[in-house]
């Protein structure tokens, strides 16, 4: 199906703007659980390795130090900045 044909296409206006407050009313969020999302982002961006990675191994996973479990938690990390329209996932931030 092209760009804008799925059911999902109107999804991602609810990032940024009033249609992002709308959906935090709307689907169960809350001052408090953004609050958590901007903190958890924070944290990502505070243990992000200057290579742009992030390392398991330093938080105990046993398979911490093998490239793939490295670069399988890279992603799913970077994958976190792309959910919310915050100003770091709009580029204002140069680190992450």
């Amino acid at each position: 199906m092209g760009v804008g044909g799925g059911g999902m296409a109107g999804c991602f206006g609810y990032r940024d703007g009033g249609g992002r407050k709308k959906a935090v009313g709307r689907f169960g969020g809350s001052q408090a659980t953004e609050s958590s999302v901007e903190a958890a982002l924070r944290w990502l961006a505070r243990h992000q390795e200057a290579d742009g990675s992030w390392t398991p191994s330093k938080y105990d996973c046993p398979s911490g130090n093998d490239t793939r479990c490295r670069v399988g938690c890279t992603g799913l990390a970077l994958l976190a900045f792309l959910g919310p329209a915050t100003p770091r996932s709009r580029g204002s931030s140069p680190t992450t």
